[in-house]
């Protein structure tokens, strides 16, 4: 618990860059094709040279050719959209569906994962959404995986801060630490020292 949130605090403190948004990108490809008579691979390479030479920061663009009729849907917004209503359910089972569709958004950020997902899913309230998940739970260590995840793309670290991010994972690590002390039936005693 405390080596992902410590994750997370480091990954939020990064220096602000130069970025651009999908939409941008995908705009500067079409007009390259549209005005230099360019071929999508090369209308993409054009603008990714372009914003390279003005210090932009690509991470987290999905770098091809939107097609003629825009760009379809990021998969990682419906995962979004899931896990959202998955912690809204109060059934039977219902924190194992909310750690399905963790593991869901997990699998699109991941190295291996869908190019864009880490933009996309902030974009679509990820950061609020993976930090309601974070509260006590079964599920809670799935959600701080998560959101260490997320905490990849710079726009979701200004997110993180914006929607009072620290105090939300300070209020849960004094939680844990309570529950902690209770279990161990030492009351109300000190918190676990800090690390690193």
């Amino acid at each position: 618990l405390y080596t992902a949130v410590q994750a997370v605090a480091a990954r939020s403190t990064n220096t602000m860059q130069k970025r651009v948004s999908q939409e941008t990108f995908d705009e500067a490809v079409t007009d390259n094709m549209e005005t230099f008579d360019m071929e999508p691979d090369e209308a993409v390479q054009s603008a990714i040279d372009e914003f390279g030479l003005q210090g932009v920061n690509l991470d987290g663009i999905i770098k091809d050719y939107p097609g003629a009729e825009g760009r379809a849907e990021h998969p990682a917004i419906p995962a979004i959209k899931d896990l959202e209503a998955a912690l809204a359910l109060e059934e039977e089972g219902a924190e194992e569906h909310v750690k399905q569709k963790l593991a869901a958004i997990d699998t699109l950020l991941s190295e291996d994962g869908k190019e864009g997902a880490a933009e996309q899913a902030g974009k679509h309230g990820a950061v609020e959404i993976v930090l309601a998940a974070c509260r006590p739970s079964d599920y809670q260590c799935n959600a701080l995986v998560t959101l260490r995840a997320l905490m990849s793309h710079e726009q979701n670290r200004a997110f993180f801060h914006a929607r009072g991010g620290a105090q939300i994972l300070h209020t849960v690590l004094v939680e844990q630490a309570s529950d902690v002390a209770a279990v161990a039936g030492g009351g109300g005693g000190a918190p676990p020292p800090r690390r690193g």
